[in-house]
């Protein structure tokens, strides 16, 4: 009986340690689980920064391409002042020639209308000098 009892204690005792190697083992089972949930939280933690870094980019260079949109403009509305200023003085410079030929035409019947002139009174003289 006595042996009986014993072996029972040596059982129980060995069943205890392997239920405690269990509950270890269990814990670190545990453990690894919240390491890899770790993990994982640390990698969408890392993927959340890589989209934010990506949202950034695609901000800095949507204002790069309304800076350089910006400067399009200007250079367009530089070109056509540039444009308007020339085609003003163009015809600045078209009504100047105008107003010198009608000035030219003006001596011009001028001249002749002097000629005219001279030559009427030439005949005229030549008149009065010939005897009748």
């Amino acid at each position: 009986m006595q042996l009986l009892v014993q072996e029972i204690h040596w059982y129980r005792s060995r069943l205890e340690i392997l239920l405690l190697l269990l509950l270890l083992l269990l814990l670190l089972l545990l453990l690894l689980l919240l390491l890899l949930l770790l993990l994982l939280l640390l990698l969408l933690l890392l993927l959340l920064l890589l989209l934010l870094l990506l949202l950034l980019l695609i901000l800095w260079l949507l204002l790069l391409l309304l800076l350089l949109l910006i400067l399009q403009l200007q250079l367009i509305i530089i070109l056509l002042l540039l444009l308007i200023i020339i085609r003003d003085r163009d015809k600045r410079e078209r009504e100047r020639e105008r107003v010198r030929e009608r000035e030219r035409e003006r001596e011009k019947r001028e001249r002749r209308e002097r000629e005219r002139e001279r030559e009427r009174c030439r005949y005229i003289d030549l008149l009065s000098r010939e005897p009748l």
